[in-house]
């Protein structure tokens, strides 16, 4: 099932489900009830207006089980954590409720379609180093819901959409979605939620893509914030298979933002703001196969480096960032052809550090400070320069044939055609080699 398949169902399963309950199964409204040992359902059963307290695990099998404003607390009295289990043909429906683990936590095992909307669930599994929702099978909505306490929250490899939902007091990863060898595609949508901890831990994000031709995995993860983690978000694997798209998110007082593993062209990062503390970074790519993501309108502040980028003699290209506050460098690369354009760069330390053959291309760029180079490699910057006319040294226009433009050491610069009038880049020589000079751009 697709993922736009999965959300017009989820209306219709709704409406159909609570029909259901009232004609064939069993609504059940009450103050507080007690159920002592694990719960089996087997038809379709609502839980309205009242509490309830499972001193054990839940099964649904070939039902669905249906929360409105209500509350859950599943609680066992021995050392493991306490499990909701939606098998296949099962499914969890919870609206305007909460859900709420015991001592030893909760653990939702979602392997059918199922919605939360408007719900809160807490206190999730911390024993066994899992997850607080595993998703394994069919469609998952969770819709303006809340997330509070657990070390991992979410881990998905099937359609899943997370829609204005807040995740906080977790130490691991809050959303974690991966692909799986032979399955077929699935959609990931992470959109207008909010990941914030107390203190600085945990990461909001783990992506693992497609390293196989699948096309089909898409991703998107737009209008988020981060607030006082580790990282924003970790990306593995969408190198040239499926897609994933990154924007208009916000980070605030984390330690890194962004961490990019193996990704290609199939992946857009743009208008985000990265906001970081004075020992981590902006962004960390590490380039392994071929091609490199599509970078562009990005701000950065803080940090140690603003991008780091490490390569195999890859082509990269960076367009309108803007880099300040950083105390070590803005831009650091390492065996990386780049392109870049429309920078901002204003830092404390050297704008440019380069290691081995690395050779970056400047376009319309504002930077000042320093640059630094380890090893073989250049910084150039090209200037456009509109030239209409050529002459000789003591005046006669030059009026036939092509004009070359060389260095006082006889490097060629560019060749201008004389009857075509047109700008032409200049390059300017900041850095070549191992010289070690000021970069004044």
């Amino acid at each position: 099932m697709s993922l736009k398949t999965g959300l017009l169902l989820h209306g219709l399963l709704i409406s159909f489900f609570l029909i259901t309950i009232i004609m064939t199964g069993h609504e059940t409204m009450a103050d507080t009830t007690h159920i002592d040992g694990d719960w089996y359902i087997d038809v379709n059963t609502t839980l309205r207006d009242g509490t309830w307290e499972v001193s054990g695990s839940i099964m649904i099998n070939n039902s669905t089980l249906t929360l409105v404003d209500s509350n859950l607390v599943v609680n066992t009295s021995s050392f493991i954590s306490s499990r909701i289990i939606v098998h296949e043909s099962g499914h969890l429906i919870a609206q305007r409720s909460t859900i709420e683990g015991g001592k030893f936590g909760i653990s939702i095992e979602v392997r059918d379609d199922s919605l939360l909307e408007n719900t809160t669930v807490r206190s999730m599994d911390r024993i066994r180093l899992e997850y607080g929702i595993y998703h394994e099978g069919g469609d998952l909505v969770l819709d303006n819901c809340t997330f509070i306490d657990g070390l991992n929250i979410v881990y998905s490899h099937s359609d899943l959409i997370v829609r204005s939902c807040t995740f906080s007091g977790f130490d691991g990863d809050a959303v974690s979605w991966y692909y799986q060898e032979n399955e077929v595609p699935r959609g990931l949508v992470i959109e207008d939620t909010a990941f914030r901890n107390d203190q600085t831990q945990g990461r909001a994000m783990h992506l693992e893509g497609s390293f196989n031709r699948e096309p089909g995995w898409n991703a998107t993860v737009r209008g988020c914030t981060f607030e006082n983690l580790t990282y924003c978000i970790y990306v593995n694997g969408f190198e040239q298979y499926g897609s994933l798209l990154i924007e208009h998110n916000i980070a605030f007082t984390c330690v890194n933002g962004i961490e990019l593993y193996e990704v290609g062209e199939s992946t857009t990062i743009r208008y985000n703001s990265w906001d970081v503390r004075f020992d981590g970074l902006g962004f960390d790519i590490h380039l392994r196969g071929e091609g490199s993501p599509i970078i562009h309108n990005e701000t950065i502040k803080g940090g140690r480096f603003g991008i780091q980028i490490m390569g195999q003699h890859q082509f990269s290209e960076l367009r309108n960032i803007t880099i300040t506050d950083t105390w070590g460098q803005a831009l650091s690369v390492y065996m990386v052809y780049m392109d870049v354009h429309g920078a901002y760069f204003r830092t404390h330390g050297r704008n440019m550090v380069l290691r081995g053959p690395t050779y970056i291309h400047l376009y319309d760029c504002d930077t000042e400070h320093s640059g630094i180079i380890y090893g073989t490699g250049e910084i150039l910057e090209l200037k456009k320069i509109e030239i209409t006319s050529v002459a000789w040294q003591e005046g006669t226009p030059i009026t036939e044939g092509t004009v070359v433009f060389e260095t006082e050491d006889g490097v060629h610069l560019v060749t201008w055609n004389n009857t075509t009038v047109a700008p032409l880049e200049f390059p300017l020589l900041i850095l070549r080699r191992n010289m070690d000079q000021t970069c004044r751009c």
